[in-house]
C-alpha cells in the first residue's frame, strides 16, 4: 500500500479513529492524515488521562467538537475514558506492530527514559538503560492486553507499522537504540521464563 492508496481507502464522510496500543507510528500516522484532510480536525490522543478535567468542565464545546468531522487517536488503555461519542460512527483503522517483541521494547525503553517523540538520531548514543522488572513486564503486560482488546474491535481498515513506511520515514527520523538494547531484549525473555509465561506472540509457533 503506497500513501495515495491508503487514502482512497478512507471514508471521507466520516470522522476518523486511530485505534491502536503504544509503539506503533499512530502519531505518525495521524499526522500524515491531517495534513492529507485539512478540513478534519485533529483532536490527537482526546480521551488521555491528562485531559479528562478539562473535557469535564468544557462539556458543551467537547460535545460540538465530536459532532464535527475529527481525526482522534485512542490508545485501548484509554478505551473506558470515552464518552458521548459513538465509535461505530467513524472510519476505524486498527494499527498495530508485526514484531511485538520491538513494540515491548521500545515501549519499556520510551517509559524509562521518557522519551517518546525525540527525533534526535543520536539520542542514545553511549547510553544504557538500567533493567526494572517491574516496570518491564507492566509493560509487556500493558501491551499484551491492548493487543487482546484491539483484536475484538471490528475496524473498516487494518495496518501495520512495518507496511507504512512512506509515512515513518517522511514524519521523523528512526530512534536509534540504547547500547544495551540486546541485553535489554535478553531480559524480557529471562524474565517471562523466570515469571513460567511464554511469549505471547510466540503461542502458535
Amino acid at each position: 500500500m503506497n500513501s495515495n492508496e491508503l487514502l482512497n481507502s478512507i471514508d471521507k464522510n466520516k470522522s476518523i479513529t486511530v485505534l491502536t496500543n503504544y509503539r506503533t507510528g499512530s502519531t505518525a500516522l495521524c499526522v500524515f492524515l491531517a495534513n492529507a484532510n485539512p478540513s478534519i480536525t485533529f483532536l490527537k490522543e482526546f480521551w488521555h488521562p491528562d485531559n479528562l478535567e478539562k473535557l469535564s468542565i468544557y462539556s458543551d464545546v467537547v460535545t460540538d467538537t465530536l459532532n464535527k468531522r475529527c481525526l482522534i487517536k485512542i490508545h485501548m488503555n484509554h478505551m473506558t475514558n470515552i464518552k458521548n461519542f459513538n465509535l461505530d460512527n467513524t472510519f476505524k483503522i486498527k494499527l498495530y506492530r508485526k514484531n511485538i517483541e520491538e513494540q515491548i521494547v521500545s515501549y519499556y525503553v520510551a517509559r524509562l527514559s521518557n522519551q517518546w517523540h525525540d527525533i534526535i538520531e543520536k539520542r542514545f548514543i553511549d547510553t544504557s538503560l538500567d533493567i526494572d522488572k517491574n516496570l518491564f513486564y507492566n509493560s509487556y503486560c500493558e501491551i499484551k492486553n491492548g493487543i487482546e482488546m484491539l483484536d475484538n474491535i471490528k475496524g473498516d481498515l487494518t495496518l501495520y507499522y512495518e507496511d507504512i513506511p512512506f509515512i515513518l520515514n517522511t514524519a521523523k527520523k528512526k530512534n536509534t537504540k540504547p547500547i544495551n538494547y540486546d541485553d535489554i531484549v535478553k531480559n524480557l525473555h529471562k524474565l517471562l521464563l523466570d515469571k513460567n509465561e511464554k511469549a505471547f506472540w510466540l503461542e502458535n509457533e
